[in-house]
């Protein structure tokens, strides 16, 4: 577990409190936060906030995924049909994104050839991006 810089620990703690209801995640005096169910990622100068999810998939996603910057966040939901849906939440919908992003899908797709998944990107246009998700969706990681 390490430490997460002040302004992205505040926007966990804000995410773990309003998507996942854990009130109160433990911040420390150095303005740091400590959380127990989450790993920091670097891809080049930025840090992202991946959370230990018990779907399988998450790993995978979260690797692949995170190497897109346009990204803000990632959430996953595996239907009653056991087809696992991917959400990419990005600021905008930006059509020069969608060429790394198909790469990175289908790395996903070759880590688990027997699974089905089905691929979305969500624009949160300033919201927090659990709102531009489904209601159940298991966050994988956020900016």
């Amino acid at each position: 577990m390490g430490q997460i810089p002040q302004q992205l620990a505040f926007a966990a703690k804000q995410f773990l409190e309003t998507v996942l209801a854990i009130p109160g995640a433990c911040m420390s005096d150095k303005g740091a936060q400590q959380m127990p169910n989450v790993v920091i990622v670097n891809v080049g100068q930025v840090q992202t906030c991946a959370f230990n999810c018990p779907n399988p998939y998450q790993s995978s996603v979260s690797k692949h995924l995170s190497k897109i910057p346009e990204i803000d966040a990632v959430f996953l939901l595996t239907d009653e049909d056991n087809i696992v849906h991917v959400y990419s939440v990005t600021r905008e919908f930006q059509e020069r994104m969608y060429d790394k992003l198909i790469k990175q899908q289908n790395r996903v797709e070759q880590d688990f050839p027997g699974t089905i998944f089905d691929f979305h990107v969500r624009a949160h246009q300033g919201r927090q991006a659990n709102r531009a998700v489904p209601f159940g969706c298991e966050p994988v990681f956020l900016r």
